[in-house]
């Protein structure tokens, strides 16, 4: 999908992570969102430690790491960052976007691992 309705999204990164470093170096990020069944892979990113990409299928096409196994991802170039304590928020234009019609997205609340129905 070359065009969307949405111009913009913003992201917050803890200041001293690793990936807030690689995005304030390169000026883009992807949002990759995960679908039924991607508990794993969503608690491997959420672990603290350096390669979290290590055994991960990801493409690299669009200049960042989109996940193989997301079921929609957003990329987006970085238009603004901004100091919020010991995070900084990314905005960023959104370049490219695509998704699975059909499939269901992870969500965590509560301490626990859910779909959307």
């Amino acid at each position: 999908m070359d065009h969307i309705s949405f111009p913009v999204i913003h992201g917050h990164w803890r200041t001293l992570q690793l990936t807030r470093s690689a995005i304030a170096e390169h000026g883009r990020f992807a949002v990759n969102i995960l679908g039924e069944g991607g508990q794993a892979l969503a608690k491997n990113f959420a672990a603290s430690k350096k390669d979290k990409f290590a055994g991960v299928s990801v493409s690299e096409e669009h200049g960042v790491p989109v996940l193989k196994d997301a079921i929609a991802v957003v990329v987006c170039d970085v238009s603004a960052a901004h100091p919020g304590g010991d995070h900084t928020i990314f905005v960023g234009d959104v370049r490219h976007f695509e998704h699975q019609v059909e499939a269901r997205p992870l969500v965590y609340f509560a301490g626990a691992f859910g779909v959307m129905t």
